[in-house]
């Protein structure tokens, strides 16, 4: 993967930072984002402390001009996209749908649902400006065919 670009979406823990460190031994440059800028810089210095190459940039998938602004960032940066990863997700408020508060929910649909659609948008948009194609992947859960008790936003995010 030398030469190639690859972003990964929640990286700042679990799947996402493990698929990014996976990215950097497999030697491609990445574009770290998550909300979390220490966790991000953490892993960050990380990577290019074994040698590799590493950038991040703080981002809401649930906000447009956040992701808008990752996938610049990555262009900007590196010069190209490759590969994105939408890892990005939470679990949120687990209750019944009549305890379900609607902010709990809207969270949830925002960044799990929204966030993988605008995800989508510019990445795709970036990787076809390019004229190179490239790859995406969205990181689903057992959740997106099977229900369970008190997750009524995330298995509906995750079914969408």
């Amino acid at each position: 993967m030398n030469g190639r670009v690859a972003l990964v979406t929640g990286a700042s823990s679990g799947i996402g930072r493990a698929t990014a460190e996976l990215f950097a031994a497999r030697g491609a440059s990445l574009v770290l984002a998550a909300r979390r800028e220490d966790e991000l810089k953490s892993l960050a210095a990380e990577i290019e402390g074994r040698g590799g190459k590493a950038t991040y940039i703080v981002t809401d998938v649930a906000v447009a001009k956040d992701v808008e602004a990752m996938v610049a960032h990555a262009i900007a940066t590196h010069g190209r996209l490759d590969f994105a990863v939408n890892n990005a997700g939470i679990e949120g408020e687990f209750a019944g749908v009549t305890e379900l508060t609607e902010e709990g929910w809207d969270r949830v649909i925002d960044i799990n649902l929204k966030g993988t659609f605008l995800c989508l948008k510019y990445e795709a948009k970036a990787m076809l400006a390019g004229g190179q194609g490239g790859a995406i992947v969205n990181v689903g859960s057992v959740n997106s065919f099977l229900g369970v008790a008190g997750g009524v936003a995330y298995c509906a995010s995750k079914h969408g």
